[in-house]
C-alpha cells in the first residue's frame, strides 16, 4: 500500500519515529567511516542488525537496510546478496505500510541494477520509487526529488532523450519555484547532457549557456566542473578553439593538484583540441603536465584508452615517432581489451565520483535531512558527455 498514515493514531508517522539510543551509537560509528572506507562500517552495520532486531527498533532497521545494499552493490560489486537484500527490504517497508520507506529502498534497488549496467530494471526500480514518492504524505523536505534526474540519466545512457528530458524538466520546475541555484545548475546540466547526447546542438547550447549564467552567481559549487566540461564540448563543437582551451584551462585550475578522473579526462579534451585546431604549440604545452603513466591504473580501461590515443596525437604532433608509435600500440590493446570485456564508452558511469553521488542522493539519514534540508543533495553527475 500507499498509504503514509500509522496504524494507530497514537503512534507518529514512521518517516519521524527515531532511531533508538541503543542503536544510534553504532550507526554512528558506521556513518562516520562509511564514506572513507566501506569494508569497516559493514561489521557496525552487522552488529547493529542484530541489535535493532532485538529491541524492534524498525528505524534503525530501514537505515541499516538502505546502507548495506548500497556499499554490497557499489563498492563490493555484490550483485546477487545486495539484490536478495533489497528484497528483504522492501518485504519490510511492506510491513511498515510507509509510501516514504517504500520510495527511498526502491531508490537504493536502482542503485544495484545500475551498479550491475541492467539499466532497463534501474528504470523501473527508479519508477516504482517516484510512484510512491508521490503517494507520500511526508513534508517535500523530505521527499528524495532528485529521483527525477536519477531517472533522467538512466533515460540518456538508454538513449531515450524524450522521457530523459521530460524528468529533468519536473526536477527543474520544482527546484526553480525553490529558489536553490546549485540545484538548477545540475537540472540544465542534464538537460546539456542529453542535448549533447542527441546531437542536438540548439538546444545543447542554449542548457549549457543557462547552466553557465546560473554558475556564474555562486562562489563554489559542486557541479563546476561539469558545467566547464560542456563549455569546453560547446566551443570545440563551433572550432571556438581559444574559448575551449580557456575553459579546460579554468577546469583544470578548479581541480588543482587532485588527480581525479575529471582531470585525466580534461588531458584528452586538451589534447583533442589541440589535434583538431592543429595546434603543434598548444601540444607541447600538454606534455608540461607530464605523463601519469602510474596513475592509469586506477583509471577505467574507457579512460586509459582514451588516454594513450591522446598522447599518441600530441607525439605525432611534435614529431616524437617513438613515443607515438608506443601509445598508439598501448591503445589498441586497451581496444581490444574493452571489446573482449564487453565495455563500451559509458564505463565512467560506474567510477568513483559517480558512486559517490549516487550515495549523496538516495544514502541520506532522515535526521539530517531534516536538519540539513537547505544542504545540495547531489545524485548521478558523472556526465555523459565525459
Amino acid at each position: 500500500g500507499c498509504n503514509t498514515r500509522p496504524t494507530s493514531s497514537t503512534q507518529p508517522p514512521f518517516y519521524l519515529q527515531k532511531i533508538s539510543d541503543t542503536v544510534k551509537p553504532l550507526l554512528g560509528k558506521a556513518f562516520a567511516v562509511q564514506d572513507t572506507n566501506p569494508a569497516a562500517a559493514l561489521p557496525y552495520y552487522e552488529i547493529a542488525l542484530a541489535l535493532a532486531k532485538k529491541v524492534q527498533d524498525k528505524p534503525a532497521l530501514y537505515s541499516i537496510y538502505r546502507n548495506r545494499i548500497f556499499i554490497l552493490s557499489v563498492y563490493f560489486n555484490q550483485y546477487d546478496k545486495a539484490l536478495a537484500l533489497s528484497d528483504s527490504s522492501l518485504r519490510f517497508a511492506g510491513e511498515m505500510n510507509d509510501a516514504n520507506t517504500f520510495c527511498t529502498l526502491y531508490s537504493v534497488r536502482s542503485v544495484v541494477f545500475q551498479v550491475a549496467g541492467k539499466l532497463n530494471e534501474a528504470v523501473q526500480a527508479s519508477k516504482m520509487a517516484l510512484q510512491y514518492m508521490d503517494a507520500d504524505n511526508a513534508p517535500d523536505s523530505l521527499k528524495n526529488i532528485p529521483l527525477y534526474i536519477n531517472i533522467a540519466r538512466l533515460y540518456i545512457d538508454l538513449g531515450n532523450y524524450q522521457l530523459a528530458d521530460e524528468n529533468a524538466k519536473k526536477f527543474l520546475t520544482i527546484v526553480t519555484q525553490e529558489k536553490d541555484t546549485t540545484r538548477m545548475i545540475l537540472a540544465y546540466q542534464t538537460l546539456s547532457t542529453s542535448a549533447y547526447q542527441n546531437k542536438d546542438s540548439i538546444h545543447f547550447y542554449r542548457y549549457t549557456r543557462d547552466a553557465w549564467q546560473l554558475l556564474q552567481t555562486q562562489r563554489s559549487n559542486i557541479y563546476t566542473d561539469q558545467v566547464y566540461s560542456s563549455l569546453v564540448a560547446m566551443y570545440k563543437s563551433k572550432h571556438q578553439y581559444d574559448s575551449a582551451k580557456y575553459f579546460i584551462q579554468k577546469s583544470m585550475d578548479y581541480l588543482g593538484m587532485n588527480k581525479s578522473p575529471d582531470y585525466y579526462i580534461n588531458l584528452v579534451q586538451m589534447a583533442e583540441i589541440a589535434y583538431e585546431a592543429k595546434d603543434t604549440l598548444y601540444a607541447r604545452e600538454i606534455l608540461k603536465y607530464a605523463i601519469p603513466l602510474e596513475n592509469f591504473g586506477d583509471l577505467s580501461l574507457a579512460t586509459q584508452k582514451d588516454l594513450y590515443d591522446a598522447y599518441y596525437k600530441i607525439f605525432k604532433m611534435t614529431g616524437n615517432e617513438n613515443n607515438s608509435h608506443a601509445f598508439l600500440e598501448k591503445a589498441y590493446e586497451l581496444s581490444a581489451q574493452l571489446r573482449t570485456q564487453e565495455i563500451n564508452k559509458d564505463l565512467e558511469k560506474y567510477d568513483l565520483e559517480r558512486r559517490k553521488a549516487m550515495q549523496e542522493n538516495l544514502l541520506l539519514n532522515k535526521e539530517l535531512q531534516i536538519n540539513r534540508k537547505n544542504n545540495t543533495i547531489s545524485i548521478v553527475t558523472i556526465s555523459a558527455l565525459l
